[in-house]
Order: C-alpha cells, then structure tokens, then sequence
C-alpha cells in the first residue's frame, strides 16, 4: 500500500490522462508534456491511501470511455462529477497542493447509507444473491453522473 495523488491531466477538452504519482503532480505534468511535445494543464488531484489500488479501480469504473492506456474520452468535470462520492478531487493550483504528509485519508469506504444512495441514483437496484452488486452498482452510479454533467453542457 503506497500513499500519493491520483491526478487529471488534460490534454484536449475532451481528453483526459488519469494516473498517479508520489511526487507533486506538478512534476508528472513536467514530463508528459515533454514526452507529448505540448503543454498540458493539470485540472485535479486527491490524495489516498493505495494509489495503485485507487487508480485501477477509477480505471475500471470509466473503461467504457477509455481512448487508449490512461486516456479517456471524458472532460475534467465529467470526471470529477462521475467519481464526486467516491473520491474529493481538487481543482489543481500549484500553490496550494496538499501534501501527502497531511492527514487526509480519501480511500473509498462504501457504507450503508452510500450504497443506498447509489441506489436512488441509479433508481433501480442490482441484486446479486439477495445482496447488492456494489461494483456494478458503482459502475452504474458513476455513467449516469457522467451523463448528468454531459447534460449541462
């Protein structure tokens, strides 16, 4: 278990690198953008507990939108709004990052009251042996969120 940032890098308005770093995100950004021959703009991060665990379980949760590796076809805010009870990412400012010593633990917890109010998102449930399904129910919760900010637009 490795505590860092999972952050959002965007590189067009509808494309968006989601990964992790245990450095600032700042310096993961310095090096895309060389590597992509163009600037990029961090749009947001949040600290946790088990990076690895974390972004492969975002990565799982949005893979019906993936472009390619860690590219998805997703704004910042369908992102953020997507994963909004699941994890608090910030709008990124270079002078103000939290750092990972602050004690701030942002791993997912599922409890009751956040399964039943996937429930209501979703508004109908998914039942897998009597119980509730909580990685489709997520998954579901998380396109229709998805969906809801793709609404506004």
């Amino acid at each position: 278990m490795s505590k860092g940032y999972i952050y959002i890098i965007e590189k067009e308005p509808n494309l968006c690198k989601i990964g992790i770093t245990k450095n600032f995100p700042n310096f993961r950004n310095q090096q895309l953008s060389h590597e992509y021959k163009q600037k990029l703009r961090i749009r947001g991060c949040c600290i946790v507990e088990d990076i690895r665990k974390d972004e492969k379980f975002i990565h799982y949760l949005l893979s019906d939108y993936r472009v390619y590796g860690e590219w998805f076809s997703l704004s910042y805010e369908e992102i953020s709004n997507g994963l909004k009870y699941l994890f608090k990412f910030q709008e990124y400012d270079e002078k103000n990052i939290p750092s990972i010593g602050y004690r701030h633990k942002l791993t997912i917890y599922l409890d009751e009251d956040l399964i039943k109010e996937f429930n209501e998102i979703c508004s109908k449930k998914l039942i897998e042996n009597g119980k509730p399904d909580k990685s489709a129910l997520i998954s579901k919760a998380v396109k229709l969120l998805i969906e809801d900010e793709r609404r506004k637009r």
